[in-house]
């Protein structure tokens, strides 16, 4: 994508970054584990979140961070437009599906309290909001049987 679409002014954006994103930048974006970090440091709130670790410890702390938050997400850390996303995981079963889904995208791993609303992706270039985008799930149709996305 190139905005904006003046001639003049045209920044490339390609994902979330530009050519004036720093490396730095780019890399802490790609990182959600490392963003959460900076967030919870900066005082700027995000959901609870665990990090997944595959041992036997890691499986018992995930199982009952789920069973604690009772809603949940699971994604990989470093994987973007909702590759290996599963968001309803309300208990173990459901737990080592989703772990597995991600596991087929990174095996760097994060489970995170389920927040409803919308979804939005701000672009922000020369420190001014550029555009707003809205990002909706999937639709689902459900009869009990069989689920259709």
């Amino acid at each position: 994508m190139i905005y904006p679409p003046a001639p003049e002014s045209e920044i490339l954006i390609r994902r979330a970054t530009s050519e004036l994103t720093t490396a730095l930048g780019a890399v802490i974006a790609h990182d959600k584990h490392m963003t959460y970090t900076m967030a919870e440091h900066s005082g700027v709130p995000y959901p609870k979140s665990l990090l997944f670790k595959d041992t036997n410890d890691g499986w018992k702390q995930a199982i009952a961070f789920v069973a604690e938050q009772k809603h949940c997400v699971v994604k990989p850390t470093d994987r973007a437009h909702g590759d290996g996303v599963s968001t309803e995981v309300r208990d173990e079963k459901s737990l080592r599906l989703a772990i597995a889904f991600a596991q087929k995208q990174s095996p760097n791993i994060v489970i995170q309290k389920w927040v409803g609303g919308v979804d939005f992706r701000i672009v922000v270039l020369n420190n001014r909001v550029s555009c707003i985008i809205t990002a909706s799930p999937p639709l689902r149709f459900s009869d009990y049987h069989h689920m259709i996305r």
